[in-house]
């Protein structure tokens, strides 16, 4: 899509600036298999996809409680064999492993979900679990521990713009430290203030309490005036029978 490719286009540019891409041999790009990632990798120079240790860990461990609670540590071991096997037919192992998990597994669909990724993300997978220079992603934990710990972990309400501004502020947290938060509240009262500057050559006038209150009087009578309305045919009658009646006391 065009939003995705104009997000790309930003680390491009963001990586032209900071790096020299001459000297830049590789770029991995880490994530959970999703389009848009995966889209980043095919247009990043010289990037390639790699699969997220994080996810992969969460799919085995839900797919291995699926065998029941005495057997989950072999299923789960078994698994992990298989995805860091060396040998040609270690695919088609896993995929014939998991497969046959599927018949007895308590809930099959997580069991198929770790194949789904696994087999059809082999290639990264296997990037991941074999190439030294691929550390994983904290792209996980960045979004639980900073962003979704006050941005969605209980149910609040954001504008575009105040979500855009606590996240900021979170990661400005996290890269400077607290300290640094006051410094910049501090900044930011000095901003503020010198935009108010040009007030500061007019005198302090005094008010007489008794002249503010008659000045909101009179603008609130003149405004009982204005919205004032009445019916003549009923309000005569009216005014006619009131009339009437003191006469009778």
């Amino acid at each position: 899509s065009l939003g995705n490719e104009k997000l790309w286009n930003k680390v491009q540019a963001y990586i032209d600036s900071h790096y020299d891409l001459d000297k830049v041999k590789r770029i991995y790009v880490s994530g959970d298999a999703a389009s848009w990632i995966k889209g980043g990798a095919k247009q990043l120079s010289k990037a390639l996809f790699c699969a997220d240790k994080y996810h992969l860990m969460k799919y085995v461990n839900t797919a291995a409680a699926q065998m029941g609670k005495d057997e989950k540590e072999n299923y789960k071991n078994e698994l992990w064999h298989l995805l860091n096997s060396k040998k040609k037919r270690a695919k088609q192992c896993f995929d014939e492993f998991t497969t046959e998990m599927l018949t007895t597994a308590k809930n099959p669909e997580k069991v198929e979900d770790l194949r789904i990724y696994a087999v059809g993300n082999w290639a990264a997978v296997r990037r991941m679990l074999r190439n030294k220079k691929v550390n994983g992603c904290s792209a996980e934990s960045h979004v639980s521990h900073v962003l979704s710990d006050r941005l969605s972990s209980r149910p609040m309400g954001w504008s575009q713009i105040g979500a855009d501004r606590m996240s900021k502020l979170r990661c400005y947290e996290r890269n400077y430290g607290r300290e640094k938060i006051i410094e910049l509240v501090r900044y930011s009262r000095e901003l503020h203030y010198g935009y108010k500057i040009g007030t500061d050559d007019y005198a302090i006038q005094e008010i007489n309490l008794r002249d503010v209150t008659a000045e909101h009087y009179n603008q609130a009578r003149s405004y009982i005036e204005r919205i004032q309305a009445t019916i003549p045919g009923y309000t005569a009658r009216k005014t006619a029978s009131i009339r009437t009646q003191l006469h009778l006391l």
